[in-house]
């Protein structure tokens, strides 16, 4: 019989073969109702009912099959559910997908992240993960806890997004807020491993509870671990046994595990037994702490016949099979022995190298000590000592690798370019890719060997042939500039692309100058735009400040000023010694994305110019020249117009060209623009053009001058040496030369060309079409 409670905020369904006497959710009488009567409303309930009971799948079926067919949302996504997961009727993943998809497009949030799990995990869809992240986020941002959970779970892991360990924590903790128990047993781990947040045990622990006090078994299995471990409180085994229990008892096999395990430092044989069986059940499961662990007791048990052992490593090689560490190891141990399996000590080394590689002590030591003795494999003391060295210490198997860099920045040890170059060696010797690429490096540099750019290329394509990153990027540098060997700027943009989207931080920063310069790819302002911004995302300080240059110039984007700002700051945050002063304080100067500060900008100037910036040294120079903000000194404008560089080209010329504290001179006022454009400057180009044109300072060249227009119309791309300043002192003077340079050419490209800068030029240098 089914009934209904009568009070209509309630809503509780429920059935039963008697009339309960009131209800058990709001105390209200209940009545009879017909199966016709319900609506769709009232099947999802009793649905859900029938799901907390446990039993009956059938009936769980039934009742979501029927709220669906009278349109319920809930009953179509519980149906889904039912399908996905086989409940009452066999499984059928792609059916749930649709009805996850149906169920969403009548807005149930829910279904959205059912819908973003199945894209995530491939369930009854092709993989993809990108409509994952963008379901999750409809999702989480109408506050569903589970969405934002999951939301968290790929910001920290950088799935579909790049990693951004704080955007993790605001939405684990927006999830946990909401009471979602998943969302403060995550969150308590954010906080006891200092993921996003800094590390707090004590609120590590009280988030645990809160998980474990709503029946959460991952909740209780990780309060357990901080009462087994004194994490956060203090150390109490009873308690930890007790809450080991109940997350078992919940199904956790992590709980399950821990219990035999802790059971046994214990030395309770009434606590090892029910461990024990905790343990097989897990381990029966796939659970592979629990395998490897089960085939201990076997093989080091009270009573280990060989039948016994030979069962223990059975469950070794299981487990070693599917890669866990400590099992690698032990089935070492166990060809090394020859207890359970015929001794074999060739075996027994690729166990333990194994187990190294996955970065196990005990398999690093033994590697070592078969390495230094040639047992089962060919003596080697190089790979000994990395092997020692490393389970001594970190228990990484990348340890000459890690030894090399240290021998090399001498750190830790006396810096020693010399045994650095050793360690790499026997690094790559043994196959290790990171060690490779540093030897390869080492041949670039002539660290601790001679220089040999080919031999460079060699190490760095050996590496590359195990997948690793940063010899693909290094590799592509030297392809680019054709060191060491044929320039390929194709094969070099294929390299570089693969280490960019494989994550590796500087050849995403590359990538994007590969795509602005236009090299080995056509060039593609909106593809180098994407990239400094990965980069910049990733923290490297270098591509937020290009990609405030980009905001700036609006190259690859719409111009932004106020983000332009942001990023500038946030650049020198991350690196104070970035030459990048000098475009923030112009922004600052000229209150263009921010308030118009003088004081701070000369600071930036001021700071900028001390570590050699020379856009800061150029504006700084400027000011002082025009006695703008400061007491005018042209001598001390000349000087900084000297460190500015390249930079400063242009104003030299300048200078010399008005007498401007120098004696006027024509001819190293020519000089120094030809300084200028070879730098790339388009000042330069057109007042060097005039000069050829007129005789002034150089011999009169007209198709000289006429070269050099059509080199400064025709640049296209708005880099930090083809852009005019908006400081530049002389602007009207600048765009008055462009017009009269217009009149002299018959070309009518040439001079449309002349004229469409002239306009760039009055608009502040920033029009898209250069």
């Amino acid at each position: 019989m089914i009934y209904k409670c009568t009070n209509p905020a309630c809503g509780c369904v429920m059935e039963g073969e008697a009339l309960p006497s009131v209800c058990p959710e709001c105390r209200a009488p209940m009545e009879e109702r017909k199966e016709e009567e319900l609506s769709g409303r009232d099947w999802s309930v009793l649905g859900g009912y029938w799901t907390g009971l446990r039993k009956n799948e059938k009936r769980i079926l039934f009742c979501y099959r029927m709220a669906a067919a009278k349109g319920d949302p809930w009953g179509i996504c519980n149906l889904g559910w039912c399908m996905e997961a086989g409940i009452g009727v066999e499984a059928d993943p792609k059916q749930a997908v649709w009805l996850y998809e149906q169920a969403a497009e009548m807005g149930y949030i829910p279904a959205l992240c059912n819908l973003a799990v199945c894209f995530q995990e491939g369930v009854g869809t092709p993989k993809d993960i990108d409509r994952a992240v963008e379901l999750l986020s409809e999702a989480a941002e109408w506050g569903y806890p589970r969405a934002q959970m999951l939301l968290a779970c790929c910001y920290e892991s950088g799935e579909g997004v790049s990693r951004d360990e704080q955007t993790a924590f605001d939405l684990m903790q927006a999830s946990a807020w909401m009471g979602y128990p998943d969302g403060q047993r995550e969150l308590g781990r954010y906080y006891e491993y200092g993921i996003g947040t800094e590390k707090d045990e004590q609120t590590a622990v009280r988030w645990y509870q809160k998980a474990a006090d709503q029946g959460d078994e991952g909740g209780l299995c990780s309060l357990a671990f901080c009462c087994e471990s004194g994490i956060g409180m203090e150390r109490d085994a009873d308690r930890a046994v007790s809450l080991y229990r109940e997350a078992a008892g919940k199904g956790s096999f992590r709980a399950m595990t821990n219990f035999y395990i802790l059971a046994r430092e214990r030395g309770n044989g009434d606590e090892i037994q029910e461990g024990l069986e905790l343990l097989k059940t897990a381990a029966s499961r796939g659970y592979l702490p629990a395998v490897w662990r089960l085939g201990c007791h076997y093989y080091y048990g009270e009573d280990p016949s060989g039948e016994n052992a030979a069962r223990g490593v059975e469950l070794f090689r299981e487990a070693a099979l599917r890669e866990d560490p400590a099992a690698c190891y032990q089935l070492g141990r166990a060809y090394w022995d020859g207890k359970g399996v015929e001794r074999d000590l060739s075996q027994a080394f690729r166990w333990f190298l194994a187990s190294a590689g996955l970065g196990d002590r005990d398999g690093e030591f033994f590697a070592a000590l078969c390495l230094e003795q040639g047992i089962g494999t060919e003596k080697d003391l190089a790979q000994a000592v990395k092997w020692y060295e490393k389970a001594a210490a970190e228990g990484d198997g990348r340890a000459e690798n890690a030894l090399g860099i240290l021998y090399e920045n001498g750190e830790g040890v006396e810096k020693n370019g010399g045994q650095a170059f050793l360690c790499y060696q026997k690094a790559a010797e043994s196959g290790n890719s990171d060690g490779m690429a540093n030897l390869g490096l080492c041949f670039l540099e002539g660290t601790g060997c001679g220089q040999d750019a080919a031999e460079a290329r060699v190490w760095l394509e050996r590496a590359i042939q195990l997948g690793n990153l940063r010899a693909r990027a290094l590799l592509a540098d030297l392809l680019e500039q054709g060191q060491g060997g044929e320039k390929d700027e194709k094969r070099a943009f294929r390299l570089m692309e693969q280490a960019a989207e494989g994550g590796y931080l500087y050849a995403q920063e590359r990538l994007a100058e590969f795509y602005e310069n236009g090299t080995g790819v056509r060039e593609n302002l909106k593809k180098a735009f994407f990239w400094h911004r990965t980069a910049a995302e990733g923290g490297d300080p270098e591509a937020m400040a290009n990609l405030a240059w980009a905001y700036e110039f609006g190259l690859g984007t719409a111009r932004n000023p106020e983000e332009a700002v942001r990023l500038y700051r946030q650049a020198l945050e991350a690196d104070d010694h970035l030459p990048v002063y000098g475009y923030l304080g112009e922004l600052i100067d000229l209150g263009i994305g921010t308030e118009k500060d003088r004081t701070e900008a000369l600071d930036l100037y001021r700071a900028g110019a001390e570590l050699g910036d020379e856009t800061a040294c150029l504006n700084l120079g400027r000011l002082y020249e025009q006695g703008d903000g400061v007491r005018k000194n042209q001598g001390k404008a000349l000087e900084l117009y000297r460190r500015a560089g390249q930079a400063g080209c242009s104003d030299l010329a300048r200078c010399f060209r008005l007498g401007k504290g120098v004696e006027q001179s024509d001819k190293k006022a020519a000089e120094w623009y030809r300084k200028d454009r070879k730098a790339g400057g388009r000042t330069g180009m057109l007042w060097l053009a005039w000069m050829y044109l007129n005789g002034i300072g150089v011999e009169k060249d007209r198709a000289k001058a006429e070269e050099l227009c059509r080199q400064a119309a025709n640049i296209r791309r708005k880099d930090r040496g083809t852009v005019f300043h908006s400081m530049y002192p002389d602007r009207r003077e600048l765009r008055e030369l462009i017009g009269k340079l217009e009149k002299e050419w018959e070309d009518e490209e040439l001079r449309e060309r002349l004229r469409k800068l002239r306009l760039w030029l009055e608009k502040g240098g920033a029009d898209r079409n250069y």
